[in-house]
């Protein structure tokens, strides 16, 4: 025989069930005093907490999974489903795409649904009390209420019904999901915390009213006059009923509240049998029950979802260990299981991680003691695994766990992963842009940008509104700063623009999930002569904090695990001073230990170039780890060498002045007499040489202290007669070989000749510029080269690395031409380098007029500007970019892509110059 419901029958027989035609509303009962289903013949069901759960007597502690269960919407199958969501492990035949994914969404939310319409249920009283009812009045004034509807008919009245109150009950956190349902059952069910047990034993029903035979069934609410009061109507007009009702107390085991309420109506059919009274249900006996049991079905149904998604899990940088990460289980129970790693692709496919071993990113619990990993507690792993090239959010990814988790379990044999806990993983780019520009009565603005937006910090906004930022402490609801608008104000004298904030700044960065960064120390630096704005981080609020005197502030981490923070304090005329410290230790009892003091720093050599002043002049470049400081030359003879500073931690630190591995700058590499072969001239001198400027820092980008630096070589031919057609080799010695081949054909007399190339040799496999400034009328063909230049790891130690060598004639694409249009790279030199690579460097063609330059961007024409204008511009140490033009006709902006900020920026129009930039 089959039920339907006259009212919801839809929604209790979804059309859409696959798994066949199924009496779902017999299983939307559970009778927690006798531990059952519905069980009225001819009608019997499955108890509502196993059909929801999935499990067989899933009230019983340790109940198992139903593997022949027939409802395949329940919570057993919401995790299936999550899991499939999550991990992209779909069903075979199944592709791991966004649209198969998401139809594995909609199963997990209707299963949950379907599980929340159970529990639901228990907060109607029927459900609970084993009474199956075809189209029960209490459901259907209650369905009225939700949809307010007028001229509604009950009680034998016409009325409008009204709103329900959700109200605001407290939600419960209990420990299993069939708590939710029960927390005891028979004489247990009395005292009793779930929303079954309250409503079993708090009401009465249509069939089991007060008086009725039946209603001694159930030892709750009794059948005992003495139990309740009698309360006269306030006025409601409601036929069949003597306006009189028996009040009672319903209590509440979970929170220990007692609520009386109108129990039943005295019915007036009573006066027609003596001194017998009847009792009824009216709508505002149902009124007084909703008012107890609505907030509670929303307070359960939160509870359930709340402890459906209790697992929660995290993947962290471990600070301690180089490519080291943390799982950590801030979930409130153990787990045991796998956790593992997938990523998105550009396709759309979600896919799981690779080891550079190439088998799935997997780390089980079992590597751990106990093999669970407790609540609050870390579980240390390896990043050993590359970014994959193809993901669609690069330092994006989804960390999945699956296993045991409580009462949930796993089964492998059954094909049911048990629990399922995720997150997705995001490297932290704390990224943010400042941009100062002025408006049209030359006032300066300053504008803020990260994943919030863009948005005015300073000054006056389009509509005349006024912004006020301060430069020391966090203000407003996002807790800005703004420092760069007094140091701006302090250099800005209605100049073009400011080309570079020199600033000094130390940057931690994050190799584990991918290269992410966070600005630790902090100074930009002001008009000359003046004390730059200095901040360090604050750990625990992660905030930047002002520092009022000092000339650089960072901090470090010694190998004692003690904390230091360092400033550059009381700078001489000389450009001497002191380094002050204060150190954070940790105690046995884990008390803070503190100390403090200052230390002199090292007097430098007498041919050094560059003192402790470079700190304002952003010349300085300090570490992430905060024990080095780079960038100081000192010059000898002939000769440069890149100096360095060295700090070792301790209780007071010492520090130290370490030289560098001196290079030549003037080589002689040909001193000859003779003829070119393959011509014939009188050669009276030849002599060629190479200058070389001191390596050039850029910055730290990416972790990696990026440089470049300018190489001329030199040569001067004094010739009587010659008319010649040949090469010239050019090798450099002590670095690699590469030869720059010439083919001249020149005809001169008497004369002298010179002629120069210029290579700007950068870093990461960065091409070599050539820029020629020939005497007479020598013409030389496109050489080019390619190369890797950079510091090596702890020092001054310099490397240089050809990949390979194109020379006569050379094969160029269109958008290898520095300037469009130009088939040669004479005359092109390096305005500017903003991370050390070519493609984010700023070029120029000189070989025109004098006066005026065209430049280009990532071999794009920019303008043709006066020699000597300005460009603002800053690249942040993830390698993203802000340049722009003054005037703002050009303007390039690229971010990381997926780090929360914004694709694209406008500035606003108010706006008529760009004066400075600076990334945090």
């Amino acid at each position: 025989m089959k039920y339907e419901a006259r009212e919801g029958s839809e929604e209790c027989n979804p059309r859409d069930d696959p798994y066949g035609d199924i009496d779902r509303p017999l299983r939307h009962f559970y009778d927690p005093i006798a531990d059952r289903g519905l069980n009225r013949f001819p009608f019997y069901g499955d108890r509502a907490p196993d059909w929801a759960l999935g499990r067989m007597d899933s009230i019983a502690q340790g109940g198992t999974v139903d593997s022949a269960r027939r409802n395949h919407f329940s919570i057993v199958d919401a995790r299936q489903a999550m899991y499939y969501a999550l991990s992209g492990r779909v069903l075979p035949r199944q592709t791991p795409d966004l649209a198969t994914r998401n139809a594995w969404w909609a199963t997990t939310f209707r299963s949950l649904g379907d599980a929340m319409h159970l529990l639901q249920d228990m907060a109607q009283p029927q459900h609970t009390r084993n009474e199956p009812h075809s189209g029960s009045v209490f459901e259907a004034y209650i369905e009225a209420r939700a949809r307010e509807l007028l001229g509604y008919k009950i009680d034998g009245t016409t009325v409008n019904a009204a709103a329900l109150d959700l109200g605001s009950h407290p939600v419960p956190a209990l420990n299993r999901y069939a708590n939710f349902w029960s927390t005891g059952k028979g004489v247990d069910s009395l005292q009793g915390k779930g929303l079954a047990n309250f409503s079993n034993r708090g009401f009465f029903t249509e069939e089991r009213n007060f008086g009725s035979r039946r209603a001694g069934e159930y030892p709750r609410p009794t059948s005992l006059m003495a139990d309740y009061q009698s309360l006269p109507s306030s006025g409601e007009a409601v036929p069949g009923t003597t306006l009189k009702y028996i009040t009672g107390t319903v209590v509440d085991a979970r929170i220990g509240s007692e609520d009386r309420i109108r129990m039943a109506a005295e019915s007036t059919f009573s006066a027609n049998f003596g001194n017998r009274v009847f009792y009824v249900l009216n709508r505002f006996v149902y009124d007084d029950q909703a008012a107890l049991l609505i907030p509670r079905a929303v307070a359960y149904s939160a509870g359930l979802l709340d402890y459906f998604f209790r697992g929660r899990i995290d993947l962290v940088k471990d600070r301690d260990r180089p490519n080291g990460l943390l799982i950590r289980n801030l979930g409130p129970e153990p787990v045991s299981g796998v956790f593992d790693l997938y990523f998105d692709t550009k396709e759309g496919l979600r896919k799981p991680v690779k080891r550079t071993d190439g088998t799935d990113v997997a780390w089980p619990t079992s590597a751990l003691e106990g093999s669970s990993l407790g609540s609050g507690k870390d579980f240390p792993v390896a990043a050993d695994f590359a970014a994959p090239a193809d993901a669609k959010n690069p330092g994006e990814y989804i960390l999945v766990f699956r296993g045991d988790m409580g009462e949930e379990k796993s089964a492998q044999a059954l094909g049911f992963v048990g629990a399922v806990a995720a997150k997705v993983v995001k490297a932290p780019k704390p990224s943010a842009l400042y941009i100062a520009g002025v408006d049209s009565q030359n006032r300066v603005l300053t504008f803020k940008v990260d994943a919030n937006g863009m948005r005015q910090l300073n000054g006056f906004d389009d509509t005349g509104r006024f912004f006020t930022t301060d430069f020391r402490t966090p203000s407003g609801p996002l807790k800005d700063i703004d420092p760069l608008f007094p140091a701006v104000r302090a250099q800005y004298f209605g100049q073009e623009g400011i080309p570079r904030i020199a600033r000094t700044r130390q940057v931690a960065f994050s190799d584990g999930l991918v290269p992410s960064y966070e600005t630790i120390g902090l100074a930009v630096h002001q008009s000359s002569g003046s004390f730059p704005l200095t901040y360090v981080r604050n750990a625990s609020t992660g905030q930047l904090e002002f520092r009022f005197s000092a000339e650089a502030a960072w901090l470090a981490k010694g190998e004692d695990g003690a904390d230091y923070e360092f400033q550059i304090i009381e700078l001489t005329p000389a450009g001497l001073g002191k380094l002050r410290y204060v150190r954070t230790a940790r105690g046995a009892d884990g008390s803070p230990l503190v100390t403090a003091g200052a230390v002199p720093l090292p007097v430098l050599s007498a041919e050094a170039a560059v003192n402790y002043f470079a700190f304002r002049n952003g010349r300085l470049f300090i570490s992430p780890d905060g024990l080095s400081v780079k960038g100081f030359l000192s010059t000898l003879t002939g000769a440069f060498s890149d100096d360095e500073l060295r700090i070792v931690p301790g209780s007071p630190p010492s520090i130290g002045y370490v030289r560098g591995a001196p290079y030549s700058s003037n080589v002689v590499l040909a001193n000859e007499s003779g003829c070119p072969s393959g011509g014939s001239c009188v050669l009276h001198s030849h002599f060629k040489g190479t200058s070389r400027d001191p390596t050039r820092l850029v910055d730290y980008v990416g972790g990696v202290l990026r440089s470049w630096r300018r190489e001329t070589d030199g040569e001067l031919r004094q010739d009587k007669s010659r008319e010649a057609v040949g090469t010239t080799e050019d090798t450099n010695p002590g670095a690699c070989p590469f030869d720059l081949v010439y083919a001249s054909r020149v005809v001169t007399t008497e004369s002298g000749m010179q002629s120069s190339t210029e290579r700007f040799l950068l870093e990461g496999g960065a091409l070599a510029y050539l820029s020629r400034n020939d005497g007479g009328q020598r013409t030389l063909t496109e050489t080019y080269l390619q190369v890797d230049h950079h510091l090596a790891s702890g020092g001054g130690t310099r490397r240089l690395d050809c990949d390979h060598v194109v020379s006569d004639p050379p094969q160029r694409t269109s958008t290898e031409n520095l300037v469009p249009g130009s088939s040669e790279l004479s005359g092109s030199t390096i305005i500017r380098t903003f991370t050390g690579a070519v493609r984010d460097s700023i070029i120029a063609d000189i070989s025109g007029d004098a006066n005026t330059h065209t430049t280009a961007h990532r071999f794009r024409s920019i303008a043709l500007l006066p020699t000597g204008s300005p460009y603002v511009g800053d690249a942040s140490p993830a390698g993203e970019l802000f340049i722009a033009l003054p005037d703002k006709s050009f303007i390039f902006y690229e971010p990381v892509k997926g780090n929360g900020m914004p694709e694209t920026i406008a500035i606003p129009p108010h706006v008529t110059r760009i004066i400075a930039a600076i990334w945090l």
